[in-house]
């Protein structure tokens, strides 16, 4: 069934249709959600994907998304049930101090993607770090997209069309992420192994777990994960993830279609595996976590961040 299915969409988009709301239709139509997302593109892989993976970090170039909050209904960040000590500086902060901890800070580019004009910029709190000596220097760059997706839209342009190596590693990152101490030697140990991915994600996430014999998300019921051990750490074979996700250059181009269609980061990655069979891994336990209170990362307390 799986494969049939596979088949069935890759024949649907290899026309015209744009990769939007239709094609996330089609995925639900054609896949039972369990079968198609505890599929293993490990089994299929070619020893051309092991032939390409190149191991080594290179340069890391973080994109940090940002947008000045206005904290009423029609915000960006509209009621979002968060944990007490969370704060959008806290985040920044801790990805700062975390990163300048780091042995390989020299190899961090910084950008924070700021969607709004040059007056809100004056005013939030990125501006006083942009202006703080650090041993990471943070780069501004205004976008006007006006809501998330047509800043991401702006985001995936500018970051093509930048003159980054095809083997360093770009960093999105949502403005809502916090990290523990040690993640980016842990992420540098990950690209120097023999380990063969093509996305990384540093938040374990909930949604994988069982709670009291239930999944978390019934449709990874029965979900089983090839794990990997570094070093200093397990990696685990993941299904999906959120919008803050590590990826090379040369595969973050041979992906922007999918990343242009509009799909959510769900249907995304359901695509990304399935069809063009490529393998996200995410730490257990986690590195980062997603500041929402129902769906913080498991084992780790983040409030002592």
């Amino acid at each position: 069934m799986f494969e049939r299915a596979r088949k069935a969409v890759r024949h649907r988009v290899s026309g015209a249709l744009p990769m939007d709301k239709a094609l996330t239709i089609r995925l639900r139509a054609l896949f039972n959600i369990g079968e198609f997302m505890l599929a293993n593109p490990r089994d299929v892989l070619s020893n051309s994907f092991h032939a390409r993976r190149k191991p080594g970090l290179g340069r890391l170039h973080i994109f940090f998304r940002h947008v000045h909050m206005r904290h009423h209904s029609r915000s960006r960040d509209p009621n979002k049930s968060r944990p007490e000590w969370f704060s959008h500086q806290a985040c920044f902060a801790n990805l700062l101090r975390t990163l300048e901890e780091s042995s390989f800070a020299d190899r961090v580019c910084l950008t924070v993607v700021y969607d709004g004009t040059e007056a809100d910029l004056a005013s939030d709190f990125v501006a006083r770090y942009q202006a703080q000596p650090s041993r990471v220097a943070v780069t501004v760059k205004l976008i006007h997209g006006g809501s998330n997706i047509k800043s991401w839209l702006e985001l995936l342009e500018m970051v093509k069309s930048d003159t980054i190596p095809e083997d360093d590693v770009i960093f999105f990152m949502e403005n809502d992420y916090l990290h523990v101490n040690g993640w980016l030697d842990k992420v540098v140990e990950l690209y120097d192994s023999p380990i063969v991915f093509d996305y990384v994600s540093l938040y374990d996430h909930p949604d994988f777990y069982e709670v009291d014999g239930k999944p978390v998300f019934p449709a990874y019921r029965g979900l089983r994960a090839e794990l990997h051990v570094t070093r200093t750490h397990h990696w685990r074979d993941a299904p999906s993830t959120c919008g803050t996700f590590l990826v090379k250059k040369k595969v973050f181009i041979e992906d922007i279609d999918v990343w242009s269609s509009r799909l959510s980061d769900f249907y995304a990655f359901a695509y990304l595996r399935t069809i063009k069979r490529r393998v996200l891994v995410n730490p257990v336990p986690g590195l980062g976590t997603h500041c929402m209170r129902a769906a913080l990362a498991p084992t780790i307390d983040w409030a002592a961040q």
